[in-house]
């Protein structure tokens, strides 16, 4: 009788149901980034890869910049405030799309000066991962308690910064058809 009703209790927990569905999305998203970034390393090499994961690291570097720290800030606003949703909402995605055009501009200027490993190709890939990590909404859901929302938003992270790395590394027309056929063939 006593199990039973623990057994219930677990069952009907939103609290649990959500800590499941949340540790779900984020197995799945660490698999697909095992599982790409395996794939990535055996088709591009080393030395890709290399420039490829520099790439993206100066990407979420500059991100955590364009953040603004309205991350935590924000989520404590919107739980204080639920009245001004909107416009919270709104005022920090202004900001955050402002800083998003403003470091993606200096991310090009600074390539164009100082010419660092890689192509101008694959640096132009890394503003629209900088414009994904600068405007990501997580803080709103997470000011909400949607955490399984917040956390099918990393996952969805996972798969572009993924498909990122297999897709647009390459930087020989050879190597970039090597990659597509193997996509498409399933290798």
């Amino acid at each position: 009788m006593f199990g039973l009703s623990i057994w219930q209790m677990v069952r009907d927990s939103k609290l649990l149901h959500d800590a499941g569905k949340s540790l779900a999305l984020q197995l799945l998203g660490r698999a697909v980034l095992f599982f790409a970034m395996t794939y990535a390393m055996r088709s591009l090499g080393p030395e890709q890869l290399g420039v490829g994961a520099f790439v993206l690291s100066v990407a979420s570097q500059v991100a955590v910049l364009g953040d603004l720290g309205l991350n935590y800030s924000g989520v404590r606003v919107l739980i204080n405030n639920p009245e001004k949703r909107c416009q919270i909402i709104s005022l920090v995605w202004g900001a955050r799309l402002r800083a998003a055009v403003l470091f993606s501009a200096m991310l090009l200027i600074g390539v164009q000066v100082f010419r660092p490993v890689g192509s101008l190709a694959q640096w132009l890939l890394a503003i629209p991962y900088l414009f994904l990590l600068i405007l990501n909404p997580q803080w709103i859901f997470q000011a909400l308690e949607r955490v399984p929302v917040f956390n099918a938003i990393q996952l969805v992270q996972v798969v572009i910064m993924a498909l990122d790395f297999i897709l647009y590394c390459p930087t020989s027309p050879d190597q970039h058809q090597l990659v597509k056929f193997r996509l498409a063939s399933g290798l």
